[in-house]
């Protein structure tokens, strides 16, 4: 019993002690000894001081996102220059082939004038000179001057002399610029 009453008394003391502080730091209070005893939840803990840095983090955030919505940007753009170089290289391919296609048109086109002046010329030429001059009257100087050029020059000499003196020498001037 001796040891009962002992520890009967150290626990007073203990909670005499304990009562004692609370009072001298201005803790006892009905909320603090609930608190004590788990009778009452905890007091709310607190909300910690603004981080100074927060409004930095944020910004810092923002321009992150900027950035970010910059470089999909760029990329679609890139996409965008990327696929309109591609449709430029086909379309200059195009341009290239349809070239080809009108020069050789043109020069199949050269082709046939050259031989149906030759034949103009053949025929000319067998005809006599009076009556080769009054046919080649109705056709245009530089044609004339091509045809006259397929021509002999003796059988040429004959039809240009049986021209008009004006017209002559207008096929006569045409005949010495295809020349040069």
């Amino acid at each position: 019993m001796k040891t009962v009453v002992m520890a009967l008394i150290g626990l007073l003391s203990f909670a005499a002690t304990l009562v004692l502080s609370l009072y001298l730091t201005g803790n006892l209070s009905t909320d603090a000894l609930q608190r004590v005893f788990g009778q009452a939840p905890p007091a709310p803990i607190e909300a910690a001081p603004p981080d100074p840095l927060a409004p930095l983090v944020q910004q810092v955030k923002r321009r992150e996102n900027a950035l970010q919505q910059r470089e999909q940007e760029l990329k679609r753009r890139e996409s965008q220059v990327a696929q309109r170089e591609q449709e430029l290289a086909q379309l200059q391919k195009r341009l290239e082939d349809l070239q080809k296609q009108i020069d050789d048109s043109l020069a199949d086109a050269e082709k046939e004038r050259k031989v149906r002046l030759e034949t103009v010329a053949s025929t000319i030429s067998v005809m006599k000179p009076d009556k080769a001059a009054e046919r080649l009257e109705q056709l245009p100087i530089e044609d004339v001057a091509e045809i006259l050029h397929l021509v002999k020059p003796k059988e040429r000499g004959k039809i240009v002399e049986a021209m008009t003196s004006d017209r002559a020498g207008l096929i006569l001037r045409a005949l010495q610029e295809r020349r040069l």
